[in-house]
């Protein structure tokens, strides 16, 4: 076999190998793992932001319900005050100092109340931004792994990548530039494979016998390789 056809072989042995390659990189399991964390931790930001709002409007609610309660306590104070300090003696005026600050520790009940409801939520709140921050910090740390994975696999590929074309650039320079035309462009239509071995009159790409006349004409011919009938594509007897 003469040297050209041989390095074709070769040649596709090392186009094979890059596409190969090729498609490895672009479909990285890797890749796809750190990109699935990525969009996971941009949802939890975005409920975080929330919880922090939610947190946020809560806290207000509890410090107003506080300060109201403060006040209504001082209030309490004052009333009782005058009720039990002797400065009052007018019964009318007693008797109706007794009703407001009945009333008074009947409002300071109910916000007391709500302010022990108020303050579970918060809790209820607070445990909620805990296990968040907890589950960020987990993907986080998954995402940096993913990410040095990915650093890691696609450093190789692209080495590889490299060596690959510096080997075809010099396989290229063994063979005929007409071949090498020809074959790029049936490799271009023919989904990578351009080149094939015909070894006991099978086509290696196809896997279908070439006809006996087809297989004597190739026998006979000095440059030994011709067109597989089936594929279309240079078919290169391997002895």
């Amino acid at each position: 076999m003469k040297t050209d056809l041989i390095s074709l072989l070769e040649l596709q042995d090392i186009d094979s190998a890059i596409q190969t390659a090729q498609k490895e990189l672009e479909a990285m399991v890797e890749k796809k793992t750190y990109e699935k964390l990525q969009t996971e931790l941009k949802d939890l930001a975005s409920k975080e932001r929330a919880m922090k709002e939610k947190l946020k409007a809560q806290n207000l609610v509890q410090d107003k319900k506080n300060g109201e309660l403060e006040m209504l306590s001082q209030k309490i104070a004052k009333e009782e005050k005058k009720l039990f300090g002797g400065t009052g003696s007018n019964p009318k005026e007693l008797a109706a100092l007794q009703q407001e600050i009945k009333h008074l520790n009947q409002n300071r009940d109910l916000l007391e109340t709500e302010v022990l409801e108020n303050m579970e939520i918060l809790s209820s709140l607070e445990e909620k931004m805990s296990s968040l921050k907890e589950r960020i910090r987990e993907r986080e740390n998954e995402a940096s792994e993913a990410e040095s994975s990915v650093l890691e696999k696609e450093t190789q590929l692209k080495g590889q990548l490299g060596k690959l074309a510096n080997d075809r650039e010099l396989k290229t320079k063994d063979i005929d530039n007409e071949l090498l035309e020809e074959y790029d462009e049936i490799r271009e239509r023919k989904g990578g494979l351009g080149v094939a071995a015909l070894i006991d009159g099978i086509c290696q790409a196809c896997h279908v016998k070439v006809p006996a006349t087809d297989l004597d004409k190739i026998i006979n011919k000095d440059e030994a390789y011709d067109y597989c009938a089936t594929c279309s594509r240079i078919i290169i007897l391997k002895e």
